[in-house]
């Protein structure tokens, strides 16, 4: 386990760098919100250059980035009504994947995924501005607000303050954690049974 004091910051001046992938070749690729939107890409040194969308039908507000073969890179985009999967090429031409399931426009997207069969999983979401959970059943348009207890204080009603500082906790007073390694391997092989699954058509048994 890194210690806190090895840990360095890398890059500046990026612009709300929610999703972080690491590349074989030592780059750093982040979404980025400049402009019309797009990804920041960096170095080992800590310089940042930007690959921005040139032809987008809307500001691109990029949240889960991933990457595809011959270069283009899938944008999750956060948007303020519509989201959806974009696609933005090495020439900054940008193009919809995924915008609408059964002619109903997709939500703001939070991530996206593209697994070793090309299968793309996705994420969304509804944000109003003061910390309210929705939920919307599939092919419908009616929102259902979720209720649960919650406090009108801080960043994100201080969930990333209470993340931040639960995490601080365990890795210098060696508190617990709420999820342990052993829960996340769990749901690995949970998510690699469905894939087996699916692929052999049977039903796979497990063991947790």
């Amino acid at each position: 386990m890194a210690r806190l004091d090895e840990i360095k910051f890398i890059g500046s001046g990026l612009n709300r760098p929610e999703c972080v992938l690491t590349h074989q070749s030592g780059l750093l690729i982040t979404a980025d919100w400049t402009d019309s939107g797009g990804i920041s890409l960096v170095g080992q040194d800590g310089v940042v250059s930007r690959l921005l969308a040139k032809d987008a039908p809307r500001q691109m507000r990029p949240n889960g980035v991933a990457l595809e073969p011959g270069g283009s890179v899938l944008l999750a985009d956060l948007g303020v009504e519509d989201g959806g999967v974009w696609r933005l090429h090495s020439d900054g031409h940008v193009e919809p994947v995924i915008i609408d399931i059964a002619g109903h426009m997709l939500p703001p997207t939070n991530f996206v995924l593209r697994d070793i069969e090309e299968r793309l999983w996705i994420t969304v979401m509804r944000l109003d501005g003061y910390g309210n959970l929705f939920e919307r059943a599939l092919r419908s348009n009616e929102w259902q607000t979720i209720t649960f207890e919650k406090s009108d204080s801080g960043f994100g009603r201080d969930s990333v303050y209470r993340l931040q500082r639960h995490v601080i906790d365990h890795l210098v007073n060696g508190g617990p954690v709420a999820n342990s390694a052993q829960d996340y391997i769990a749901n690995l092989i949970i998510e690699d049974s469905i894939y087996r699954s699916a692929t052999s058509q049977c039903v796979q048994e497990i063991s947790l």
